[in-house]
């Protein structure tokens, strides 16, 4: 089945599938899942995001070049995902678990990290400018090159 379609059934099923399939490696790269029809992820227009997505389980998944901007993402796992060359513009992630992630030319502009694991995660050529580790500029911990 298309990782896509998967993720378009919903939060619970894709966990459900991941569960199902732990040694496979999704592929969601190059999709817009700001606009792409996935209906739990849009919030209210009286909102300061887009949209809300909650405990997601990401780990090991391909999101290069993925668009999440304006997003709150929440409760999720993201360890060792791929998010290469992804618009995660604006985006608020809150206990997510990114150990290990690619953020390699990134745009990462006023992202926020709150409570979120990012040990191991790399961050070369990404654009932090306004980006927050906690209320700290993510510049102050980690080396861009």
């Amino acid at each position: 089945m298309d990782d896509v379609v998967v993720l378009k059934e919903g939060i619970e099923a894709w966990n459900n599938w991941r569960s199902i399939h732990r040694n496979r490696l999704p592929d969601l790269s190059d999709i817009d899942l700001t606009t792409e029809g996935f209906p739990y992820i849009h919030g209210d227009l009286d909102d300061p995001y887009d949209g809300y997505l909650e405990h997601v389980v990401f780990h090991h998944t391909n999101l290069s070049g993925v668009r999440l901007d304006d997003i709150c993402i929440r409760d999720a796992d993201f360890e060792s995902v791929d998010l290469e060359g992804a618009d995660l513009t604006g985006s608020t992630f809150i206990r997510v678990r990114l150990k290990g992630a690619n953020f390699k030319g990134a745009d990462l502009r006023w992202v926020k990290f709150v409570e979120s694991d990012l040990a191991g995660a790399s961050f070369g050529g990404a654009r932090v400018e306004g980006a927050m580790i906690d209320g700290v500029p993510l510049a102050v911990f980690v080396n861009l090159e």
